[in-house]
Order: structure tokens, then C-alpha cells, then sequence
């Protein structure tokens, strides 16, 4: 883990002018553009973070690159660091960029994406804030948190922390035993290392699940 990972920042992107103003909590600044040099070692350590939790959204990052750069995509997908750098952007400026007083990045593996204002929003296919796409995980903007979590274990987790439903009204929702999402519930905490319902929603505060 590099340093500049375990600490919190506030990306500012500017897609189309090919850069990004990352801004850390003490006030330092580092510029990210997608020349595949400025700024170079905060991407390799930012999509190697994403990575971990976020793989679909780095997929339809680059699905993204691609219709961007069209036939010069080919050209730059051979230059490792350029590549790099041109994805990074893409997944910066999706999931990041609004300014507001929370940090995009809390600390190792904790982002907080957010809805920024993207003028191709409405027209993109990888929006994940678009009702039709609520079943796609490869999406870039409000992207899903994989954390390990089978699909049945995310529905579960998604209402233990979104809801006030009681566990016998989860197995409801679910249509299982109360002793089937007690059970479930031991595995989710397990994975995620809380031991409390409270803790949970702590670890997943404004993670997309499903």
C-alpha cells in the first residue's frame, strides 16, 4: 500500500481537458494527466485499489475508453502507462469530482463515490443511476461494491444497512426461515470483519450493494 492511498483525497477531474487535481486532507496536490506520466504513480496505485472492490466498474471504464478514443484506442492500449492513465481519468471523473465535504477517499479501500454532474449521463450505457441498468454491474458511474458477498448475501446486506427491517421481516422479504438469514447474516459479518448490525452499516455506509 503506498502512502498516498492510506490517506483521504478529493478528486477534481476535468475529463475533457485530459487531467485530474487530486487534493489530499493536509492540503498537498498532485496533478494526474493522461500523458501517462504526470501523476503516474497515484494511478497505478488508485486502479490497483479499485480494483479490489470495484473490478466491473474498471471493466466498463474501459468500455467507456474505448468508445471515447475510437480508433486511436488500439494505439494507446499498447502503451501501458498512457492506458493507464487514460483509464484512470475515465474512472475519476465517473464515480468522483462533486464537490462536497465528504472525502472521495477515506483511507486503504474505503471510496466514497458520489453522483457527479456528467453532461453524457442520460445518454451513457454504462450509467449505473439509470432505473433500466439496476441489474448491470458493469457500469461506471454508482458503481457496485464487491466485496465478496454472494448475490443473496448482498440483498441481505443491502437491507441490513439501508432498512430498519427486522430480521424476521428480511427472511419476509427473502422468503426464507428467520434462521436462514440468521445464518446468513453470521456469514456476511464474517466477511466483512463486523460483529454488529451497527458496524455493518459503518463498513457499508453509501456502498451501492445490488
Amino acid at each position: 500500500m503506498g502512502y498516498m492511498l492510506e490517506r483521504q483525497w478529493e478528486a477534481y477531474t476535468r475529463l475533457q481537458d485530459g487531467f485530474s487535481r487530486i487534493v489530499f486532507e493536509d492540503g498537498e496536490e498532485i496533478t494526474v494527466k493522461n500523458d501517462g506520466k504526470t501523476g503516474i504513480d497515484f494511478v497505478e496505485e488508485y486502479l490497483d485499489e479499485m480494483k479490489k472492490n470495484y473490478p466491473s466498474h474498471l471493466v466498463a471504464a474501459d468500455q467507456l475508453l474505448q468508445m471515447r478514443l475510437g480508433r486511436s484506442y488500439k494505439t494507446i492500449r499498447n502503451l501501458r502507462s498512457r492506458y493507464l492513465s487514460e483509464l484512470a481519468l475515465v474512472s475519476l471523473n465517473c464515480c468522483f469530482g462533486r464537490e462536497d465535504d465528504i472525502p472521495d477517499h477515506e483511507g486503504p479501500e474505503d471510496f466514497n463515490t458520489e453522483h457527479t454532474h456528467c453532461p453524457m449521463r442520460y445518454n451513457c450505457p454504462f450509467n449505473g443511476f439509470n432505473p433500466a441498468f439496476k441489474d448491470k454491474k458493469e457500469v461506471c458511474c454508482n458503481p457496485v461494491y464487491e466485496c465478496g458477498l454472494t448475490p443473496t448475501q448482498a440483498a441481505v446486506a443491502n437491507m441490513l444497512v439501508n432498512t430498519s427491517l427486522t430480521y424476521e421481516e428480511i427472511a419476509d422479504e427473502m422468503g426464507c426461515s428467520y434462521s436462514n438469514i440468521d445464518n446468513m447474516r453470521k456469514r456476511i459479518f464474517a466477511k466483512l470483519g463486523v460483529a454488529t448490525r451497527p458496524e455493518l452499516m459503518l463498513t457499508l455506509k453509501g456502498k451501492r450493494l445490488v
